[in-house]
This record gives structure tokens, C-alpha cells and sequence, in this order.
């Protein structure tokens, strides 16, 4: 008899996931019996505290408080019911032992709850049954995981994934996801989209969506013969774009000199205004990088010539 029992183990898949994220249903104090106030008694903190010890006994439904819930959390944000991380990342485990070599390896790919049973058919070798008691059946949404399970390197799904509730909304597709959550009673135009690269940041913690810009701008030095076209005693710059040019200029306003007293300041002007502008005129996005690079004909010839210019600054 054991020795069927141990052979049947090794034919049966066995499946363990657990529901949503920590419930944020307690509130900020938390319930001892979470149905009271549902109908119409109240559970005042001294009573809360009268009642600790028969939490979790056949007369309470308990509800943990949202600081419980957050750390449960951790490091998602918000909880069960929202479309963030918090709200819908679950553990999942697999173990086939007939089918299914791998043991105690871990799995990065994205999957929805919709992607099981195509998954479990994929396994069987079993295609959904396009009609059940003369009923036509509507397609199977989601998409089989099964490559994934024998290749950790395999790709995540190709579709793109909806999910929704209570009006939180979240989209996914190839590693990124874009989610919004929506205060309850509040016009949906007013909710505020966020965009999170999670193959990057899996907790959603960088949103990509809040418009910084980081750009790096190349300055390119004229010959002493200018060009034809080049007014004389102008710069040229040139925006890059990952590498690629997308714009360029011509202008006076540069600094040709740096001068000890007036000092250089990287998004913003601490000293005198040298426009049309209030200081220090701080620039209201992010810079990701600021790289002084020194063209050849930049240079200076000998070293006793660069010393003597720095000696004048």
C-alpha cells in the first residue's frame, strides 16, 4: 500500500497559491469581530482590548488593522482589492514529481490567474472542449505557462493582461505595467495613472509615468574655418537621444570661459541672471547625469599652456 500511495504522489500535480494581498478591511484600528459594525455595533478600542485574547476563537471574525496589512505586504504597495502589487501578486508552487524535474527553483515569468487552466491542459495534453451539453463554450482566456516550467529562461506570455476591480485598474504587457488607483465616489477622468518597468521594479516603487526627463546634450566645437552657413562667434549644440541625434542649435549664450567669481551651477543660476529670467531659474525636472567631455580641439597644447590657463581662472 505505501508503495502506491508513493506512486500515485509522483503522478498527482499538486498545486498551492494563496488568495490576494493582506486585506485592508480592518480599517486603521483593525476588528476583533469584523461583522459587528456591518450590523450596527460598534467595537470601541476598549472593548478591542477586552477582547484580545479571543482573537481567532469560534465568537470573533478578526480583521487586522492597515499597519499589519502594510507590513504583510512589504515591499508591495497598498492591499488586497487594488490592482498594485499589494493587491495581486501571490505565491504560487508547483510540484509534479512524474513530470516536473525541477525542485526548489524559482520562476520569474509573469502569470495571471487566467493562465492556469490552459496550463493545466497544455500539461494533459487535453484541448478545452468547444461545447459542453450541446452549449457552445466561449474561447479559454489566458495563455499556457508550461514552457516556462522545464526553462527558467523562457519568455512571459505575449498577450497583454487586463486585470480590474472596484475600478482599480492595472495593464500589463512585456514587463512593463501601467495601474490606476481609483478613490471610491470620485470621477474616473480624475485617476492617476502610473507606469512601472517591473522586470526592473518588481515593488512598483519608480514611477515611470511622472514625466522626468534626463538629457544629455553634446557640445560640438566649431574648426577655426567655420563651416559654410555658421555665423562666426556661435555655438552649435546637438540633443542626443540614446545616442541618436533629434535637434540641434546655434547660439551665443554659452560658456566659452569659466570664470572663477561667477562659479558654474548645474539646474539653477545662484548668482546674477544672464537673460531674460528670474534666479535661480531651477529647472523642475530630473537630471540623471551631467558629463563634461573634452573634444580634441578643445585641448590644450603642453602642459605648461594648461597650467598657465587655470593659473588665470
Amino acid at each position: 500500500m505505501a508503495g502506491a500511495a508513493k506512486a500515485a504522489g509522483r503522478r498527482t500535480l499538486i498545486l498551492v497559491l494563496s488568495d490576494n494581498g493582506a486585506s485592508q478591511e480592518g480599517g486603521p484600528l483593525g476588528f476583533v469581530n469584523a461583522m459587528g459594525p456591518y450590523n450596527f455595533r460598534p467595537e470601541p478600542i476598549p472593548e478591542k482590548l477586552r477582547r484580545l485574547d479571543e482573537i481567532g476563537g469560534p465568537d470573533t471574525h478578526s480583521n487586522f488593522p492597515h499597519g499589519w496589512a502594510m507590513a504583510s505586504n512589504t515591499p508591495l504597495r497598498r492591499y488586497k482589492q487594488n490592482t498594485h502589487g499589494g493587491g495581486i501578486r501571490d505565491p504560487f508552487v508547483m510540484s509534479w514529481p512524474k513530470r516536473i524535474a525541477a525542485k526548489g527553483e524559482l520562476r520569474h515569468q509573469f502569470v495571471h490567474a487566467c493562465d492556469l487552466v490552459p496550463t493545466l491542459l497544455d500539461l494533459i495534453g487535453i484541448a478545452a472542449p468547444k461545447e459542453i451539453a450541446g452549449l457552445a463554450q466561449m474561447p479559454i482566456e489566458g495563455e499556457s505557462f508550461a514552457r516556462s516550467i522545464a526553462d527558467a529562461s523562457a519568455p512571459s506570455k505575449a498577450s497583454p493582461q487586463y486585470f480590474e476591480m472596484f475600478g482599480h485598474r492595472g495593464l500589463w504587457q512585456d514587463g512593463w505595467k501601467a495601474v490606476a488607483y481609483h478613490p471610491p465616489g470620485t470621477p474616473f477622468e480624475n485617476d492617476k495613472w502610473e507606469l512601472f518597468h517591473l522586470d526592473r521594479d518588481f515593488s512598483e516603487t519608480e514611477d515611470l509615468a511622472s514625466h522626468r526627463l534626463g538629457v544629455r546634450v553634446e557640445r560640438l566645437v566649431r574648426q577655426s574655418e567655420p563651416a559654410k552657413g555658421t555665423r562666426t562667434g556661435f555655438s552649435e549644440y546637438t540633443l542626443l537621444i540614446d545616442g541618436e541625434p533629434v535637434g540641434a542649435m546655434q547660439t551665443q549664450f554659452s560658456f566659452h570661459n569659466l570664470i572663477s567669481w561667477s562659479g558654474l551651477d548645474i539646474g539653477r543660476d545662484r548668482g546674477s541672471p544672464v537673460s531674460h529670467y528670474t534666479a535661480p531659474f531651477e529647472f523642475t525636472g530630473r537630471l540623471s547625469r551631467v558629463t563634461v567631455a573634452m573634444h580634441d580641439d578643445q585641448k590644450l597644447d603642453g602642459e605648461g599652456v594648461g597650467n598657465a590657463q587655470m593659473a588665470r581662472q
